[in-house]
This record gives C-alpha cells, sequence and structure tokens, in this order.
C-alpha cells in the first residue's frame, strides 16, 4: 500500500478552520485521510469540502 502526505484545510463542526497533515490512503474508491502521527484522532474519509494545501511528493536531502 502506498501511502502519501497531505496537508488539508477542512472546518470543523463550529465552523473553525483546521488545518491537518494526514496520510492517504486509497482503497474502494475512497480516500481515507490518516493524521500523521496523532493517534488521539480518528480516521476521517475525504469529501468535496476539503481542500489540498500541499502534497510532499519527495523528501530532499
Amino acid at each position: 500500500m502506498l501511502l502519501k502526505t497531505i496537508v488539508i484545510e477542512n472546518q470543523d463542526v463550529s465552523r473553525d478552520e483546521q488545518y491537518l497533515m494526514h496520510y492517504v490512503k486509497t482503497g474502494r474508491g475512497r480516500y481515507q485521510l490518516l493524521a500523521k502521527k496523532n493517534s488521539d484522532c480518528e480516521p476521517i474519509f475525504a469529501d468535496e469540502e476539503m481542500k489540498s494545501l500541499a502534497r510532499l511528493k519527495v523528501i530532499v536531502e
């Protein structure tokens, strides 16, 4: 399974902006966003309201 890192902008239930770094896991035609290094966050499914801000393509050393 290939995981990509992505930063998304999302609004929580109180309509506050959230900026979240997640791994992207694909399967069965859906994208699941897994919180990066934060076991307190539940996985969420991507939807049309989320805006992609950045995607990590490669690590530069």
